[in-house]
């Protein structure tokens, strides 16, 4: 069931009766919507257990062997897709609430419409598309609800039984008998392309950060650093491409509002002069609105570095050529940055040129088609400390996040780790990150980005110089194989999904059929050995972002009855055998070809 009014009583309220299990997916959003939850509960006195999970298995694992202990359930980004009450074996524990917090959508119908026991928090005022019960379950009258599946067609001898039980004896009669096979083949043939159309493209809607936000301040325990971890994990959900810019603008637009009241009440505070005031300037955080540059941790690298490894300025002068560097130069003289001057660190730069460099690249955006360089975001201040962009932040997160153990200097103890276990403790190291007193971990978690950034820019000039994407008919393709630098590093979900939106940006550049196509990535899978990972993104021509190649993954995967992983928490991921990989592909195309005619 749906749930949106009044979440103090049917949600937070719930939540307090006794311990929680907060199952949350291995991202930026889940860990700024995570650690917001945590606030709530600690203020009062609620006990929790966090698990991080990385995939449908692990959240299996990690209900079963929690939830003896809770007496609720909160699943963040890792339950509104999958049909709950069957992966958790919710009858066996039918008291036991669980409430999910998720945007990833479609939501599973049986979900919605099933037991209460599942609960879908969404935030007041936004609307979620979904089939009204009665064009999907003829059955509910009788309380008698039908698995909400495209795939369950009754048989015929089911349809005249079950439609003419619903009517009258005189009338069935009138009718003959199969006037009601009929009107029933009807209704399923319509309930079977509805439910089709609905699930058939996944995408994303309002971050959980933000619908936690949401919650703190409607229960009024929201703060600076509670909005600050809110903006975050917007801003993770727009750098990675799961919002349009439209709703993103129209979320920054709701943010500052926030930000405009805390930092009024901070100001009062600061001139009433209350003593040990948490708006004291040398402690409190001060969030401000900034046009923030599309050039990637500019601020923690050298300007010269950030602009040849950025998505943007790449794309826009393709810096994999000769004369697309030239032509970056050119722009750098333009502005009257010397080389010397944009090779030193951001930091080092001199500062009135520094502070120049936004409205000079303003000045030059017609004659080097820079017209959106710059978007709308947050930075944050502790004190007199430096300001610290929401998009650094983020990108430093979801680098901690992805950290990949280093199999050559493990040691024979450290080595017994399990994968599920190293992911867990990169995400509560990048969870400790969001404090503010945790600079060390930020600093660390950027330097780390830069080394993947780095990895991706070479990725990218080799993939430009050797043509290694190609067309498969109905999708564009590229892979990375176990020689590439750095490989290791570049397929985790989260790297994986950046360089794969980079690679789709370049490439339609050099090929004006690619922007239609639909792009499918491939690198190795280390857990288990011996599979690949195949992540799908929809044409670059597509406003919406909406996806339609993780249910196409599913159906090739069933088609060719292959060995292949589909516990991937992001539907549009799937791990497929090695050596099916080239049967898969040529499947896949298939079904992609069938849906296109």
């Amino acid at each position: 069931m749906l749930i949106s009014d009044n979440l103090k009583q049917n949600f937070y309220q719930v939540l307090k009766r006794g311990r929680v299990l907060i199952l949350a997916a291995n991202d930026v959003d889940s860990l700024c919507a995570s650690k917001i939850l945590q606030i709530l509960l600690q203020a009062d006195g609620v006990m929790y257990t966090l698990i991080p999970v990385t995939s449908l298995q692990d959240l299996t694992d990690a209900f079963q062997k929690h939830h003896s202990q809770a007496t609720s359930v909160v699943t963040i980004n890792c339950g509104a897709v999958t049909p709950l009450q069957e992966a958790l074996s919710l009858t066996e524990n039918p008291l036991l609430p669980i409430f999910v917090i998720d945007s990833h959508r479609p939501l599973d119908l049986d979900n919605v419409y099933g037991s209460d026991q599942v609960k879908i928090v969404i935030r007041e005022g936004d609307t979620v598309n979904i089939p009204k019960l009665d064009e999907i379950n003829r059955n509910e009258e009788r309380g008698e609800p039908e698995p909400i599946s495209s795939s369950s067609a009754p048989s015929d001898s089911e349809l005249d039984v079950e439609e003419d039980s619903l009517e009258p004896r005189t009338k069935r009669q009138r009718r003959g008998p199969g006037a009601g096979r009929r009107k029933r083949r009807e209704w399923e043939h319509k309930r079977e392309d509805l439910l089709f159309r609905y699930y058939e493209f996944s995408y994303y809607d309002t971050c959980c950060s933000l619908v936690l936000y949401d919650t703190a301040w409607k229960l009024s325990k929201d703060g600076p650093q509670v909005l600050w971890w809110g903006i975050i994990g917007l801003t993770d959900q727009y750098l990675h491409q799961r919002v349009g810019k439209e709703k993103y603008v129209s979320e920054v637009q709701q943010l500052q509002h926030h930000v405009a009241r805390h930092n009024k009440f901070r100001d009062s505070t600061d001139s009433g002069g209350a003593s040990g005031s948490s708006g004291a300037p040398e402690h409190g955080l001060r969030l401000s609105f900034s046009n923030e540059l599309k050039l990637c941790l500019h601020r923690h690298w050298t300007f010269f570095d950030s602009m040849i490894s950025s998505d943007y300025t790449t794309c826009r002068f393709r810096l994999w050529t000769q004369k697309g560097r030239d032509r970056m130069l050119e722009c750098l003289a333009d502005m009257g940055l010397p080389i010397t001057e944009s090779q030193q660190k951001y930091s080092a730069m001199d500062f009135q040129l520094r502070e120049k460099v936004p409205s000079l690249f303003e000045k030059l955006s017609s004659k080097y088609g820079l017209s959106d360089l710059t978007y709308g975001s947050f930075n944050a201040a502790y004190g007199y400390r430096a300001k610290l962009s929401a998009a650094d932040m983020a990108i430093a997160c979801a680098a901690l996040i992805e950290s990949t153990r280093n199999t050559e200097n493990e040691t024979p103890s450290s080595s017994t780790t399990t994968e599920t276990d190293f992911s867990s403790n990169n995400f509560l190291i990048a969870q400790d990150a969001l404090a503010r007193d945790s600079m060390r971990l930020v600093l660390q978690g950027i330097e780390q980005a830069k080394i993947v950034q780095s990895l991706m820019r070479a990725q990218i000039q080799s993939c430009m110089d050797r043509r290694l994407v190609i067309c498969l008919g109905t999708f564009m393709y590229a892979c990375l194989d176990e020689s590439t630098p750095g490989v290791r590093l570049l397929s985790t979900p989260l790297v994986l999904r950046r360089l794969a939106l980079f690679i789709r940006h370049s490439w339609s550049l050099l090929s004006k059929r690619s922007r239609n196509l639909p792009f499918v990535l491939s690198a190795p899978s280390y857990h288990p050995q011996g599979y690949c990972l195949l992540l799908g993104l929809p044409p670059i021509a597509s406003d919406d972002n909406k996806n339609d190649l993780g249910r196409a993954f599913k159906y090739t995967s069933e088609r060719l009855d292959a060995e292949a992983i589909t516990d991937q928490l992001d539907p549009c991921i799937i791990e497929v055998k090695l050596e099916e990989r080239s049967k898969f592909l040529d499947h896949l195309e298939l079904l992609l070809s069938e849906s296109v005619s």
